[in-house]
């Protein structure tokens, strides 16, 4: 990678390195621009969020909350099948002790999969909503 006119710094770099299996930069020694700092800035919180959903996903898996799932969409007269993809179980979560329930909250999890399983129920109510908004777009 080449600065091409503009500083990088060395947590710049290691910010980076997380992204790339190799990374070789040339120095020239001027500040970095703006888009620089915005581009490491989004890799740094990239890294940051991959980071908590990998240590999210991991206690989950743990605590054996999560259930290959699929949900079928209606949508007028087409429906859909989603499958093969890992979903928390509420009834897991609701069986859980009261200990390892509240261990979840200092993490910030709790909030995340109340959010999850809210999404999940609402698969089917965003369906119709999309196929209303779709009737009156070809109405208009």
């Amino acid at each position: 990678m080449a600065t091409c006119g503009t500083a990088f710094t060395e947590e710049q770099a290691k910010a980076l390195k997380r992204l790339v299996n190799e990374l070789v930069v040339f120095f020239d020694g001027d500040k970095a621009s703006e888009k620089t700092d915005a581009l490491v800035n989004f890799c740094r919180e990239f890294d940051r969020q991959l980071t908590l959903t990998q240590s999210f996903c991991a206690r989950m898996k743990d605590l054996d909350l999560l259930d290959e799932t699929r949900i079928r969409v209606q949508s007028g007269k087409n429906s859909v099948e989603l499958q093969g993809f890992m979903a928390i179980s509420e009834k897991k979560l609701n069986a859980l002790d009261a200990e390892t329930f509240e261990s979840l909250r200092p993490n910030g999890y709790l909030p995340v999969i109340y959010g999850h399983l809210m999404s999940l129920a609402g698969a089917q109510s965003v369906a119709q909503q999309t196929r209303g908004l779709s009737e009156l777009a070809a109405d208009a």
